[in-house]
């Protein structure tokens, strides 16, 4: 018999924070289909988006990429200078930690 199931992953409104829900295969319980699927990883990554004006080149990508990849618990950092939205998944993210990282680099987080 096969099973199959699926997940979402979105983004919280104004929180940047992120969400996932998922169903189930009939007949199977939620909880033994999240440890399938993520491999017994209870721990579910979060994103958190800011903006950040004043990015304009290459080196400004790489000096905040550099100081936020560097706080706990940080899996990747993308930056959009078109934008100037600063992207950040991990774990258990510490928003204070971060706008600290953005202002070390030079920049201001909103």
């Amino acid at each position: 018999m096969s099973r199959s199931g699926f997940c979402l992953q979105r983004l919280g409104k104004g929180t940047g924070a992120g969400h996932v829900s998922c169903l189930a295969p009939a007949g199977a319980r939620r909880d033994t289909f999240l440890h399938t699927l993520r491999g017994y990883n209870p721990v579910v990554s979060e994103t958190t988006v800011y903006t950040v004006a004043g990015m304009h080149c290459g080196h400004c990508e790489r000096a905040v990429k550099d100081e936020v990849a560097a706080v706990p618990g940080v899996a990747s950092v993308d930056v959009d200078l078109e934008t100037k939205l600063v992207t950040v998944t991990g774990e258990s993210l510490d928003d204070a930690a971060l706008r600290a990282a953005v202002e070390e680099a030079g920049y201001q987080a909103a």
